[in-house]
């Protein structure tokens, strides 16, 4: 049913949980699967105490959380080597919930698979921005995982350098 199955990831533990989901959908043939994380430069400053960055000091941050990023995505998807997955990644920076959208929209998905880092479900308004907003704006079905206190896995126990949101 699901051929072309979007994953939004901010590289934590729901995100994991999400991948599993994800990648027992995506296998088969003529399946592919997409990972995406999304980096928001601008809150990334201001949650550094950055209230305003010059040129030269934006351009360096942009660079080094891109490459922050990209790591992390490498980490994070090698447990998809070796299996029978086509997949690729993508590494975007905006609004999280925005660009999961655009993306979707502009691969032509016909599912978004996202982590929720809700404790009581979807009907939560703790559910969170992001979620929430891409459950309500995606052109697809969206799959909100949840972590359901199910045992991480060990590879999951080495965290990313960070959690930066969303990047292209």
């Amino acid at each position: 049913m699901f051929k072309n199955i979007l994953l939004a990831t901010d590289f934590s533990d729901h995100s994991i949980v999400a991948r599993k989901a994800a990648v027992s959908m995506a296998q088969g043939l003529g399946k592919k699967l997409t990972v995406l994380h999304i980096y928001d430069l601008r809150q990334r400053l201001l949650d550094e105490g950055v209230l305003m960055a010059s040129e030269v000091v934006e351009a360096a941050e942009k660079k080094r959380v891109r490459k922050e990023a990209h790591e992390n995505m490498l980490r994070f998807c090698s447990p998809l080597t070796g299996l029978e997955i086509n997949y690729d990644f993508q590494i975007r920076e905006g609004r999280a919930a925005e660009e999961i959208v655009e993306t979707a929209t502009e691969i032509k998905a016909d599912l978004v698979v996202i982590g929720s880092h809700s404790r009581r479900g979807f009907v939560d308004v703790s559910l969170g921005g992001v979620a929430r907003k891409v459950g309500e704006d995606a052109p697809c079905p969206v799959l909100i995982v949840t972590n359901y206190k199910e045992p991480v896995e060990p590879e999951a126990q080495e965290k990313p350098a960070s959690t930066p949101p969303g990047e292209s």
